[in-house]
């Protein structure tokens, strides 16, 4: 979520990604259904967190929620082979704890 500026590196990969949607969001509030939004972790930092969507069992991002985001990868800083992206999906709660409603890694080898 910070810029380094190293975008013109040629060690820099940048992938421009879209989160679109969830289908079957289990509900873990008691009076509604979940608040999800979706944060995109690489090696354990958060890079990118869409808004969240009130009252979502099939959630649609768009550009206004924040569905768009460039990946920056530094292939010079990581380790290729084992390196993944995590794709979480949070309900938003405003009284308590987000809790985790579940998560996608994709190694970042079948990225590039």
């Amino acid at each position: 979520m910070e810029d380094d500026g190293d975008d013109n590196n040629e060690n820099v990969v940048q992938i421009l990604c879209e989160i679109v949607s969830a289908l079957r969001i289990p509900s873990v509030d008691t009076d509604s259904e979940s608040d999800p939004y979706v944060s995109v972790y690489m090696k354990g930092k958060e890079v990118h967190r869409t808004k969240h969507l009130d009252d979502q069992k099939n959630p649609v991002w768009s550009l206004e929620t924040g569905s768009l985001f460039l990946l920056k990868i530094h292939k010079d800083k990581i380790d290729l082979e084992n390196e993944k992206v995590s794709f979480v999906i949070w309900d938003w709660d405003r009284m308590s704890k987000d809790e985790k409603l579940g998560e996608v890694e994709i190694a970042v080898q079948e990225i590039l």
